[in-house]
């Protein structure tokens, strides 16, 4: 058997040569071994491979009992397909997708037949693909589980032995020829279930209020969260993840309804933005498993005196507070670009200031926050 890019579906062959190696296939939960409604979880696909693979495809169908449904959950890093449900593992024998599978490049999601079904795939022409090693989590499905009755209890299975569309599940190796895998679940039949059930402690903490940060360029902002929970508020924990930007971020409280978020910017911070999502959790539910609680804090870092906000101090910022104040033109977005001598006000003073920096060598801009 064969992997090949038809019309950007991996396309199963067959008739080609009898399988040169073996692999596994495994499918865990991230939360153990029990669904709990209304939380998030992932579905964390593993493979072994005794020689190097250059392809594969897996398709999935989601079943359930008692009155179970689902929903999928977008990711912000490390994720695939036009709703980015599916994220590989960092530090994987993997690698990137990106690098690795050139076909496309990358892991090819097909979502046309969701909720029901969903097909995962990835493919090599001219890279070595996928080195061979043991059982290993490469990618997860993020979803979250809901029941219109949530007192019933059910189950959740996933099936990857029917095709979804056109593919089936296969392993190929660099020649093109399928592996034998052998799947991992109770029965080696390739159907992998879970029971579902409601979750003893109460729901997820809530974050009630919180903001974004706007911090002079250079130097860490701040900014105020709470949250709330119905069991034991203390127990909340805080936690985070850095979308984009290279700096750290620190929480005053990391447990208990309040904290003040700072990000402190890194070395050379290469943009004016940064961006981070800030987490809830408490002692019996993590921070992944309340992502309804999850809240996309931007930073934002200004730099006084550059009040047209071109990326440049001159003598065109003068100019641009000066028809501001007097002729009714555009403010500096934000304020804080124009006060370029940190009184907190915009006024003919940051002018001068700005005039006695480009000319008199007078004092430059300085953070008033």
């Amino acid at each position: 058997m064969r992997i090949c890019a038809i019309s950007c579906l991996l396309i199963l062959i067959p008739g080609v040569a009898a399988a040169a190696g073996n692999g596994q296939f495994d499918i865990s939960l991230s939360i153990g071994n029990t669904i709990w409604y209304d939380k998030c979880f992932s579905l964390d696909l593993k493979i072994a491979n005794d020689v190097a693979m250059s392809g594969f495809q897996i398709p999935m169908t989601f079943t359930s009992t008692g009155g179970v449904t689902w929903t999928f959950n977008e990711q912000y890093t490390n994720a695939w397909g036009p709703s980015k449900i599916v994220t590989h593992i960092i530090g994987a024998r993997m690698g990137d997708p990106a690098a690795t599978f050139d076909i496309i490049p990358g892991l090819l999601v097909i979502e046309t037949y969701l909720p029901n079904k969903l097909l995962v795939g990835a493919g090599v022409l001219h890279s070595p693909g996928m080195p061979p090693g043991s059982l290993q989590q490469m990618l997860s499905v993020h979803l979250t589980a809901d029941n219109a009755n949530p007192m019933n209890e059910g189950t959740f299975c996933v099936d990857v032995t029917k095709a979804v569309g056109a593919a089936d599940f296969v392993f190929s190796d660099v020649a093109g020829s399928a592996l034998a895998v052998t799947f991992l679940d109770n029965d080696h039949n390739g159907i992998w279930c879970w029971p579902t059930e409601i979750l003893c402690c109460g729901p997820c903490p809530t974050i009630t209020s919180g903001g974004d940060i706007a911090a002079c360029h250079g130097h860490p902002g701040s900014v105020d969260f709470t949250a709330t929970e119905t069991v034991d508020p203390q127990s909340i924990t805080w936690g985070y993840e850095v979308i984009s930007g290279t700096g750290s971020v620190s929480f005053s409280n990391a447990t208990g309804p309040a904290t003040t978020i700072t990000y402190t910017p890194g070395p050379g911070e290469p943009n004016n933005h940064a961006h981070v999502l800030i987490k809830v959790g408490d002692p019996y539910q993590s921070f992944n498993s309340c992502c309804g609680s999850w809240y996309e804090m931007d930073v934002n870092f200004y730099e006084p005196g550059d009040a047209n906000n071109d990326g440049a101090k001159n003598i065109g910022d003068a100019v641009y507070i000066v028809n501001y104040i007097f002729k009714g033109g555009p403010a500096p977005n934000p304020l804080e670009l124009g006060d370029f001598n940190c009184d907190g006000a915009i006024n003919i003073g940051d002018a001068i200031r700005q005039v006695n920096y480009l000319f008199k060598f007078g004092p430059v801009a300085c953070c008033p926050w």
